[in-house]
């Protein structure tokens, strides 16, 4: 029985061991047909797709651009008030101090 078992097995793993490497041929045929589609695609495209890469560069760096500029103008305000702030603090510290004495 055991016997049985373990060739009953090893026709497994052959079959699974074929057919696994038929899927991997099938599927390599596959990707390399659809390969072959994009880079004919690409190709014919090239110039298209690197004048949409490069709008998109320019559209980026104009937005990254306009955020420093707003980042830049906010931390300048956020700056003062903060020193404002810290001046006003300090003038109630010092007339405490001064009160006390």
């Amino acid at each position: 029985s055991s016997k049985v078992d373990s060739s009953k097995v090893e026709i497994n793993r052959m079959v699974n061991y074929k057919s696994a490497n038929t899927w991997k041929w099938e599927i390599n045929r596959m990707i390399n047909s659809w390969k072959e589609e994009i880079n004919k695609l690409v190709h014919s495209r090239k110039r298209e797709i690197n004048r949409m890469i490069n709008s998109w560069k320019r559209e980026i760096n104009r937005m990254v651009n306009s955020w420093k500029w707003e980042i830049n103008k906010s931390a300048n305000t956020w700056k003062r008030e903060i020193n404002r702030m810290i001046n006003s603090w300090k003038e109630e510290i010092n007339k405490l101090v001064h009160s006390r004495k």
